[in-house]
């Protein structure tokens, strides 16, 4: 377990030989495509801290048209120390 990121377990039945076992391993990830925020790209502007994003990926951008954005992630430095976990994830 890395930063709360993922776990995985499975048991094995106990009648099975280890040259009969056979396995597969897969995964996958999800970060793309998306908006990566931009380095140094907050500023404030009418009352409201805005953050430059770019497009990360391929991105169709007609499937963000009727959604809100919002974050979903966490920022960490790189001695380790979570700054920032935010799990912001809807159904919509």
């Amino acid at each position: 377990l890395v930063r709360e990121g993922a776990v995985a377990a499975f048991a094995l039945p106990a009648d099975v030989s280890a040259d009969a076992l056979r396995y597969r391993v897969f995964g996958a990830h999800t970060d793309s495509p998306g908006f990566k925020l931009k380095p140094g790209g907050a500023h404030t502007a009418a009352g409201f801290t805005q953050v430059g994003v770019e497009v990360y990926g391929g991105v169709l951008l007609n499937s963000w048209l009727d959604r809100e954005l919002c974050f979903a992630g966490r920022l960490a430095l790189r001695d380790g120390t979570t700054v920032l976990a935010m799990d912001n994830l809807s159904s919509t």
